[in-house]
């Protein structure tokens, strides 16, 4: 676990380059359905700038403690009359004890963090000559798809940052040992020590049967999606057309993570065509299989896809939720399974 300061790129045990970047977001609360669409499919031309093979994930940390947020907003502004600083610490204080109750949940004061990452799994080959000739390849191939990422951001228009050593060993550092972190303030890069060795430095217990992981008081628990839903919207997770209360208003502490793994185009058309030739032969019989139908449908639209140049995707999709009581964290779980049954 190294980094190269040069191009901001992180090398990992296997061989793998990785690039992090810290993202804005879009404001989509006054968004009508075709907004909304329309930023979705604009979103999805993303995927076609990356590599088959590739692996990343969108992060979406939300926590009610304000008081880092608050901080670097007082600090930007340097020095200040009495009286703008009365006024900032007036609305400070707002924000710090806003309740609002709407339509069963309590609207908070939070902060939210989007982090993007990237990964891509060359083979760097054996001895030393051959490693350093193929990485420079391979990471000027990565730094190529970095400038067209940020291209794309800059275009949508969300801000975006490019994580170095420093901000993702503190952002690593500070999910990874939650009481450590607040008691010695954050953690900087060091060179000398792999990554992994600069953020791990608590240990964690797990309970199988509650599926509770306990590090230094604080409980976690993580939630996956077990099934893709049959139909998807824009919106379906943040603010869902029909219920209306979307998973972060149910739950105003949570961690969101979507994995993806970027497929090759040519080994999937290949599957679904497959596919679709067994289920057309399946069919040729005089009695047709409900089943069966589905399965040629399915391979058809999913030819039709990739044939208009969309790409295949593998997706996971998890919650973790954090609390020092387990009891909490519990109620927080039944919660968020009752309102979303595809999680378990």
């Amino acid at each position: 676990d190294s980094y190269d300061p040069e191009g901001r790129v992180f090398i990992h045990r296997d061989g793998s380059l990785g690039l992090a970047w810290s993202l804005g977001m879009k404001d989509t609360e006054i968004m009508g359905p075709e907004d909304l669409g329309a930023l979705a499919a604009r979103f999805s031309e993303f995927f076609k700038l990356l590599p088959a093979g590739s692996a990343g994930q969108f992060i979406l940390g939300a926590e009610r403690n304000i008081e880092e947020a608050l901080g670097a907003f007082r600090n930007v502004g340097g020095a200040s009359s009495s009286t703008l600083e009365s006024l900032f610490e007036a609305h400070a204080q707002m924000l710090r004890t806003l309740s609002i109750p709407h339509g069963g949940p309590r609207f908070t004061g939070r902060t939210l963090e989007l982090t993007f990452t990237l990964r891509i799994f060359p083979d760097l080959g054996s001895g030393e000559h051959s490693l350093r000739e193929t990485y420079a390849r391979e990471k000027t191939r990565l730094l190529e798809v970095a400038s067209a990422i940020e291209g794309f951001f800059t275009q949508l228009p969300l801000l975006n940052q490019r994580l170095g050593a420093d901000e993702l060993v503190g952002l690593l550092y500070k999910k990874l040992n939650p009481r450590r972190a607040k008691e010695t303030g954050p953690r900087h890069y060091r060179d000398d020590l792999p990554i992994r060795d600069q953020v791990v430095r608590s240990a964690l217990r797990f309970d199988y049967d509650t599926g509770l992981i306990d590090c230094e008081g604080l409980h976690s628990k993580v939630l996956s999606m077990v099934q893709i839903p049959l139909e998807t919207s824009p919106g379906m997770l943040s603010r869902p057309a029909r219920a209306g209360v979307g998973l972060l208003d149910l739950i105003p502490e949570a961690t969101l993570v979507l994995n993806f793994k970027v497929l090759d185009d040519s080994e999937m058309r290949t599957r679904f065509e497959k596919r679709d030739a067994f289920a057309w032969r399946q069919l040729q019989g005089p009695r047709k299989k409900l089943e069966v139908v589905k399965i040629k449908e399915e391979s058809e639209a999913a030819l039709d896809s990739l044939q208009n140049g969309e790409r295949a995707l593998a997706l996971r999709f998890h919650v973790v939720l954090s609390d020092p009581s387990p009891e909490r964290l519990q109620e927080q779980a039944r919660k968020a399974r009752r309102g979303r049954s595809f999680f378990r």
